[in-house]
């Protein structure tokens, strides 16, 4: 990515909400400093809620600025990154005048998702509109060097504008030769859902993905998105002599925002999900493994809320290590610390503990005989209804105690690189392309194995065309249904959430264990014990986190995990094996093992919230 700081086991950023500024919470930067931060965004753009830090214009944030001198400095004084904050999807009409709107909004098709119409007086914009963005890009180019910010943290993002005004119908003929106008656009704002958690989805109308003209239009739209930030970093570039750190706020369950991460790497400079209301013991492992294979080499920083009040201490450990375990780091929002001298103190004690093993943290890669493949496509173009069945299968398989690898097959797959599996595993991919299903065929071929579940997987081609037979092979096994989904919506069981986790099984579980062999890891662990392995040059490194947490303040509950027993497969053997995690007094210490064959054999005394079993090669 080009920023250290934001690479995998470097990120440790406490993300602002507004409610900072509504309460006066700014002054308290010792907290912030204090916490074990590195870095911060926020939105130092606004005074007591009038307006939104997002929405001002350039005249408002220089006043603003102007009246809350030293805020970024003290901050980067103290050796943190800060990124401020700016809508780019549009405006509030309050603050601009009748020219300046008209000049910047867009004209669009259909009604707006259901958030955007419940923000009184918003304005969407339009991306392709050279106006807009030489607006946002002097919004930037003020906030860095007026404000003194690092960067830049672009909010309220909807890749699939579908605007047709002058701008984008210019742009469309010219691109494609084809008339904007004339296309079959969808009858609301997002082609795949509307983003309202789901209400209304069995209500829309399918799209018809194989029309050749809707496929064009929607990867054009994907494509002026995304250079709409390439724009943008280039006239901030330009206003300030500087490279503007770039951070986009996409959500992880909408295969479009994940499907143009894929095209942002060298434009946005690291990937930031916010995951809705959804913190342990629901687990956020999608979102760490998909962002990271979305853009590779990236760490996705992720944000996430609670239903009710307040996470618990506890609750923050095990989100902080479940994103650092899964190579990203999840970012807690600064309120909650403000509340809760506990969970400031929970929240020091795990990133002084990142802090200090971050070197070895951010060497590590994933270590896997199983891969998990996505097509972002197949999940936009055939499977619209419902949330992409890959998160679930990143469940199941966390769940099932079975390390995997995740792949985009956007990113492009190879028949070398899967031959390192033994297994591939794809989730309700109902369209395949011709080229990568030859390259199925030849892993296949080669020994490979392959599971598929969903009742149409790999029925269609790239262009949405029904195959006439399905593909059959011996080395290929269909799951009929999405058993994983199932799984998943009753993961947690029990009458309240505090109770037990189910384990995988039926005919799913069966076919993964039968067929992801060797098996890397073997253990006694609890299934609410997630486990990834990773690897450097140096080591191997067992991450253990206990997602046994309650949901309710009532009862401020962890459940142990004691006496685990580990086969983690390291051919050649290990010279040393230690104990690394935030709830030991000093850190760390030596543990015991046993070579037998192939297998690392250890014991782990206990799981509290986080370990790391460090294999030294």
């Amino acid at each position: 990515m080009g920023i250290s700081w934001l690479s995998r086991g470097r990120t440790r950023m406490l993300s602002c909400t507004e409610n900072w500024d509504i309460w006066g919470r700014f002054c308290d930067l010792d907290m912030v400093r204090s916490s074990g931060f590195n870095s911060f965004y926020g939105g130092f753009t606004r005074s007591k809620g009038k307006p939104s830090a997002g929405r001002k214009t350039i005249a408002m944030r220089r006043e603003v600025i102007s009246k809350t001198p030293g805020i970024v400095k003290t901050l980067k004084d103290s050796g943190m990154h800060v990124i401020t904050y700016v809508w780019t999807g549009g405006f509030d009409r309050k603050y601009h005048d009748e020219a300046s709107a008209e000049k910047f909004k867009g004209e669009f098709v259909g009604p707006p998702p259901t958030w955007i119409r419940d923000v009184k007086d918003y304005v969407r914009a339009c991306y392709v509109n050279p106006d807009w963005i030489e607006e946002v890009a002097s919004d930037v180019a003020v906030q860095m060097t007026e404000g003194g910010s690092d960067g830049i943290f672009f909010d309220v993002l909807v890749p699939l504008n579908h605007c047709v005004c002058k701008h984008c119908q210019a742009k469309f003929k010219e691109d494609t030769g084809l008339d904007l106008k004339s296309m079959p656009m969808p009858a609301f704002s997002e082609p795949a859902m509307d983003q309202t958690s789901g209400e209304g989805w069995s209500a829309q109308e399918r799209i018809d993905f194989s029309s050749k003209d809707y496929r064009d239009y929607f990867f054009w739209r994907m494509d002026t998105f995304i250079d709409f930030f390439r724009q943008v970093r280039k006239r901030v570039e330009d206003l300030t002599g500087r490279r503007p750190v770039c951070v986009g706020n996409f959500h992880s369950s909408h295969p479009e925002y994940v499907y143009c991460i894929t095209l942002a790497a060298g434009v946005l400079d690291g990937v930031y999900f916010e995951e809705g209301v959804n913190y342990p013991p629901n687990s956020l492992v999608y979102a760490f493994k998909a962002g990271g294979a979305a853009m590779p080499g990236a760490a996705p920083l992720v944000v996430t809320r609670v239903a009710e009040a307040i996470p618990t201490p506890s609750m923050q450990k095990v989100a902080l290590a479940e994103g650092v375990a899964f190579g990203g780091y999840f970012t807690p929002w600064g309120y909650y610390i403000h509340e809760s001298d506990d969970l400031e103190d929970a929240t020091r004690q795990c990133n002084e503990f990142f802090a200090e093993h971050e070197d070895m943290l951010a060497d590590q890669s994933d270590l896997a005989n199983v891969a998990l493949i996505q097509s972002l496509t197949s999940d936009i173009f055939y499977w619209q209804r419902e949330r992409p069945a890959v998160r679930a299968m990143s469940v199941f398989l966390t769940d099932l105690h079975t390390p995997f690898e995740f792949l985009m097959a956007e990113n492009g797959l190879d028949a070398e690189r899967l031959g390192k599996y033994a297994l591939l595993v794809l989730s309700n991919t109902g369209m395949v392309s011709e080229a990568d299903l030859a390259t199925f065929r030849a892993y296949m071929d080669a020994g490979g194995k392959i599971i598929a579940t969903g009742d149409e997987a790999f029925c269609f081609d790239e262009t949405m065309k029904r195959r006439d037979n399905r593909p059959e092979h011996k080395n290929l096994f269909y799951i009929a249904g999405c058993p994983e989904r199932e799984f998943t919506d009753n993961r947690i069981i029990g009458p309240d959430y505090f109770c037990e986790f189910a384990t995988p099984s039926g005919e799913l579980a069966e076919t993964i264990q039968r067929h992801a062999t060797p098996p890397m890891i073997e253990t006694s662990a609890r299934t609410s014990t997630s486990i990834n392995l990773t690897e450097s040059d140096e080591d191997i490194l067992v991450h253990m986190v206990n997602l046994h947490v309650n949901m309710r303040l009532s009862q401020l509950f962890i459940r142990l995990d004691r006496d685990v027993s580990l086969r983690v497969r390291v051919p050649g053997g290990v010279k040393s094996a230690t104990l690394l995690s935030p709830d030991i007094e000093g850190g760390s210490g030596p543990i015991d093992f046993t070579q037998n064959g192939d297998y690392v054999e250890l014991k782990i005394p206990e799981v509290k919230h986080y370990v790391i079993v460090k294999l030294q090669k």
